[in-house]
């Protein structure tokens, strides 16, 4: 069975970051359709050089809290999260990861982010 690379649909985490933009940069090229997730949506200098790429028309940013897809408090909640890994995604590549020069609490600040964030994103692919 074979795949039409136009009708598939890849969310990658952590768009805004330098691995991530290089995975989407390649899977536009390609001609996927990419939804990438950010933290921040309203930051939108630390993504808007992914609307120069080429194909640029098949990529979609979403703001998701990996940490918490049930975080009421914030714009992304739940159905935020179902609207993004919907029925039609193909294929999940996690790349984000928490990145801090100095931090306080590395084991926290780090670590731990990135764990419970795939932690995360296991469950809602399951």
């Amino acid at each position: 069975m074979s795949l039409d690379i136009a009708s598939i649909k890849v969310v990658v985490t952590g768009a805004s970051g330098f691995v991530a933009g290089h995975i989407i940069a390649m899977l536009l090229e390609k001609g996927y359709h990419v939804r990438g997730t950010v933290k921040d949506i309203n930051d939108t200098s630390s993504y808007s050089y992914l609307n120069l790429l080429s194909n640029s028309n098949n990529l979609e940013i979403v703001q998701l809290n990996l940490l918490d897809p049930y975080d009421s408090t914030n714009t992304t909640s739940l159905l935020s999260w179902n609207q993004v890994f919907t029925n039609d995604i193909t294929f999940v590549i996690h790349v984000a990861s928490p990145y801090i020069l100095k931090p306080k609490d590395p084991q926290g600040e780090l670590i731990d982010v990135a764990v419970n964030g795939t932690k995360t994103i296991c469950e809602i692919c399951e």
